[in-house]
């Protein structure tokens, strides 16, 4: 019975003082509701996976909007990071990087970078290209959700 007590005095406490368990919040939300959306460079690497994300957050794409995003060029940065006794290359880190201008209301530019290191095999040649295009496409969702977490951040509670 004491335990009883004890159990529901401390959740009472822990309740009182806005304890919520994880994925009970309304953080992690973008309270965003419309966005325009520019890319500098046509066909971008960076559009379907930024549209997609902009999508499932349930973000209207609108030219009229108060918060603008340009996307600049993505830049891919590939290097070796190990080579076997033969000098072949085994471990590879590929860096994507883009330069987001986002206004609303004030300017703000930065710099997104993300990186990935993957195996990579030199005698299976078609395997290794393919390992290395889902590995940019990884990065471009990475990069994506970076953006997105970083208009969360300055987007004003409505």
């Amino acid at each position: 019975m004491t335990r009883l007590v004890l159990v529901l005095c401390i959740s009472a406490l822990l309740g009182a003082c806005g304890f919520q368990l994880k994925g009970h919040s309304d953080a992690g939300r973008i309270t965003l509701t419309s966005l325009k959306l520019s890319f500098s460079e046509a066909g971008s690497p960076l559009e379907p996976s930024l549209r997609a994300s902009i999508a499932r957050n349930n973000i209207r794409l609108n030219t009229g909007a108060t918060t603008a995003i340009n996307i600049g060029k993505v830049t891919f940065f590939k290097r070796n990071l190990s080579l076997e006794s033969r000098d072949e290359t085994i471990e590879r880190e590929l860096q994507a990087s883009v330069r987001v201008s986002i206004d609303n209301g004030a300017l703000l530019v930065e710099n997104f970078s993300r990186s990935v290191v993957y195996t990579h095999d030199p005698l299976a040649v078609l395997s290794s290209e393919r390992e290395y295009q889902l590995q940019r496409q990884a990065l471009m969702q990475q990069l994506s959700e970076s953006i997105l977490l970083r208009l969360e951040n300055l987007a004003p509670a409505q």
